[in-house]
């Protein structure tokens, strides 16, 4: 391949119309650089469909890179999708919502690892609506971790929570404080981390996270 080519694996993050026939597609690329590309005539296309040109799917693209500008590549080929003819909504918002995480992600070769941790939470999306809910609060959890804001509690700990800005409280730490913002409850914790749990507001606390993430 010629050296001003560059072939990457990429997971598109977000796309939206470029004028009438095209698609512009964010992606966050395996060597953990972000990277916008653009799809020409493919929404009015009758050989090619933009099917698959969704959020969250990965494909292998060859292109020459060019800065922050908006890349034209040389080729996309699909490697994994979690998407099929039949969809239903449940799978649509988790894979919306492992997504939207990245978009917390500062530009980092670190973000190399990460790439990697949400390529196998795609990947890895359970095929029933009833785990779901669990698998997308480990890839948050994993995502604090990640950025260095979590931590695991330790076992035998009389903990009832996680402040996301000062870490493991206990009930009698809960009762002293007049007010926090970004509390996560220890059952969501454990849920993360493996435990079958229900009765958990899971969505309540990604939203918490997300909130929270958008104030550092």
């Amino acid at each position: 391949m010629s050296e001003s080519f560059t072939s990457l694996r990429a997971i598109i993050l977000r796309r939206s119309a470029a004028g009438e026939d095209s698609l512009a597609l964010t992606t966050l690329l395996e060597n953990g650089q972000f990277q916008s590309f653009r799809i020409p005539g493919v929404l009015k296309s009758n050989k090619r469909s933009s099917f698959h040109y969704y959020p969250g799917a990965i494909y292998k693209i060859i292109f020459r890179a060019a800065g922050d500008t908006r890349v034209i590549p040389r080729s996309a080929e699909l490697i994994f999708s979690p998407f099929s003819d039949t969809q239903n909504y449940q799978l649509l918002n988790a894979v919306a919502e492992l997504v939207r995480a990245a978009e917390f992600l500062k530009t980092s070769p670190e973000n190399a690892e990460y790439f990697e941790i949400l390529a196998q939470s795609l990947v890895a999306m359970p095929v029933d609506a009833a785990t779901l809910d669990a698998h997308v609060d480990r890839h948050y959890w994993q995502l604090l971790h990640f950025l260095g804001l979590a931590a695991s509690p330790e076992d035998g700990s009389e903990y009832i929570a996680y402040d996301l800005q000062s870490g493991f409280v206990t009930a009698r730490e809960r009762a002293a404080r007049a007010h926090s913002d970004f509390l996560l409850p220890i059952e969501w914790i454990k849920r993360a981390e493996g435990e079958v749990l229900d009765g958990v507001d899971s969505a309540h606390c990604r939203e918490l996270i997300r909130k929270y993430l958008s104030t550092i």
